[in-house]
């Protein structure tokens, strides 16, 4: 790596070196990065040089040749001051680009892949490779002007030949280099694109059956959330419908526990909305009927649901009652009893209506006297069972002997 090492005076003259053919020669310290004061102790990056040692050799300052794929030998200057109280020298060492050369292209896979090594100026030290070595020199002059503000990064580029490359430099810490690493973008991608379509292969099916799952479950969300608010509408309209019906209403529980009724219940039978709530319908029993009338209620609500029949109901304070009972099982969406629903219908003064009515038929069609209803519009409207006798017994005894009479007298009078 290191090609000779040689000791310069404070004006560039080699005064040792390794190779005695050297002696004499100068180093060009006006070409030295950076220029500072021979006191300061820091590393200095001289322009690289063609030919085997100082004696043969050619600066080439401009257009850098690439060390060991060219028919010149290249070596790069690196200088450290020597300085005492009489006077400076400077350790000079030749640096063969080779090593780091032979490292880079063994490291890199990508055939188009480039490698440089640039002073902190901009200035081209060595590359990789001289096929693009045009595009290369714009590059280290561009990336020299950007290391003062940013000494590492990475972006992707487009050199001057049109080479679509991935981008990624540093500089030294300790010395006044860099380097800068150029892998063409479509051989380092392929790679990348091979295990992504692998991985998308597998993929690929796993997110589309994940898809039309969530698919589904969304759609069977929205179909639950309009099945929860038309049951909230439903609900809104039997509360309505609760609040504003005239009979009165228990909700219970499917073991037959009250948990709601409606203030007629209580105008009914007498008990509160806070005495009615927890207990059992029982609490309604009057004894007019046995266990086996509410065993077939049971196995009817059982069957179908729905039961509907007259009963004899019991008030609070002991007074017994007539009533329609409708009962109506409410379901979940599953179809599952959740509440059962009772409408009581007061019958009580429609059915002593009744009894007196079919009580005055009784009277008028078993009295000893003709009866005859009338109506002051139609005319008559009934009449008795012993009406009829009597009208026939008039006929007989009144009526004929009387147009008889009146008959024989309208013959007298024409005589």
């Amino acid at each position: 790596m290191v090609g000779g090492l040689a000791i310069a005076d404070a004006n560039g003259v080699i005064v040792a070196c390794s190779a005695l053919e050297d002696v004499g020669e100068t180093v060009e310290l006006g070409s030295l990065f950076p220029q500072a004061d021979a006191s300061i102790q820091v590393v200095r990056v001289g322009s690289p040089q063609t030919g085997r040692d100082w004696a043969s050799r050619t600066p080439v300052a401009s257009t850098p040749m690439a060390g060991g794929q060219t028919a010149s030998p290249q070596f790069v200057p690196v200088v450290v001051p020597i300085s005492n109280s009489h006077t400076t020298y400077w350790l000079v060492a030749a640096l063969n680009p080779d090593l780091f050369i032979n490292q880079a292209t063994h490291k890199l896979d990508a055939k188009n892949s480039h490698v440089i090594w640039l002073r902190y100026d901009g200035l081209l030290l060595w590359v990789s490779d001289t096929d693009n070595m045009v595009a290369l020199v714009n590059q280290s002059r561009a990336l020299g002007s950007r290391l003062p503000d940013k000494e590492f990064g990475q972006a992707p580029q487009t050199l001057s030949d049109g080479s679509e490359v991935l981008n990624a430099y540093r500089a030294s810490s300790r010395y006044p280099t860099a380097v800068a690493v150029y892998l063409d973008k479509q051989e380092v991608l392929a790679p990348w694109r091979g295990t992504t379509l692998e991985q998308l292969a597998v993929l690929g099916p796993a997110l589309l059956l994940l898809l039309a799952g969530w698919t589904l479950y969304t759609r069977r969300v929205h179909q639950a959330n309009l099945r929860e608010a038309q049951a909230a509408e439903e609900r809104e309209l039997a509360a309505r419908v609760f609040d504003s019906s005239s009979d009165a209403i228990l909700i219970t529980t499917p073991d037959a526990r009250i948990v709601s009724v409606k203030a007629a219940f209580s105008d009914l039978t007498g008990y509160s909305v806070s005495e009615a709530v927890g207990q059992n319908p029982r609490i309604l029993n009057s004894g007019a009927h046995d266990k086996a009338f509410y065993a077939a209620m049971w196995i009817e609500l059982q069957a179908h649901g729905r039961w509907k029949g007259h009963i004899t109901n019991q008030r609070k304070g002991g007074g017994l009652f007539e009533a329609n009972l409708t009962i109506n099982a409410i379901r979940d969406a599953s179809g599952a009893v959740h509440h059962y629903a009772g409408v009581i219908e007061d019958i009580t003064e429609a059915r002593r209506a009744h009894e007196r009515l079919l009580l005055a038929g009784s009277v008028f069609d078993h009295a000893h006297e003709a009866i005859m209803i009338t109506d002051p519009v139609f005319g008559g409207l009934a009449v008795s069972l012993i009406f009829g006798t009597f009208a026939s017994t008039a006929l007989t005894l009144v009526v004929i002997p009387l147009m008889y009479y009146l008959w024989q007298r309208k013959l007298a009078t024409r005589q």
